[in-house]
């Protein structure tokens, strides 16, 4: 299958990798966990080598058929997902090894409520290439 698209070299920068983490947190923590994981972000990108930039979307549950960790979707959750930029795979390695179980433990003494929050799933994505960069972001 021959493709028409153009592939877009940028020759300035390094793709990142992408690092995704998904939550299922329970509403009466919801507040108490978003201030939590403003300060973990924060001193993430601040701490950590190779650690860019992290940016944190709220999931409609009806659409994660294919998240294995949302097993009933309800509107008593919200549902995040954190994808951080990272330059390397060392960089994620060492996080997943040392600083992944730190914080799971964490999360867990500070909101030991049962299923109150919930990791639901985590994924690294390799890039591949830059398939196409829109030159400017002026509306036209």
């Amino acid at each position: 299958m021959q493709s028409n698209s153009k592939i877009f070299k940028d020759s300035t920068s390094i793709l990142p990798i992408i690092y995704e983490a998904n939550f299922t947190i329970a509403l009466e923590i919801a507040e108490e966990f978003e201030r939590w994981l403003h300060d973990h972000l924060n001193e993430t990108l601040n701490s950590k080598s190779g650690f860019r930039d992290a940016e944190v979307f709220q999931r409609d549950p009806q659409n994660d058929e294919g998240d294995p960790g949302v097993k009933r979707p309800d509107r008593v959750h919200k549902y995040f997902t954190v994808f951080f930029e990272v330059d390397n795979k060392e960089s994620i390695e060492i996080y997943l090894r040392e600083e992944a179980p730190k914080i799971q433990e964490a999360l867990q003494q500070k909101f030991n409520q049962k299923d109150a929050l919930v990791v639901s799933s985590r994924r690294i994505l390799y890039p591949v290439s830059l398939w196409a960069k829109r030159q400017s972001y002026d509306k036209k």
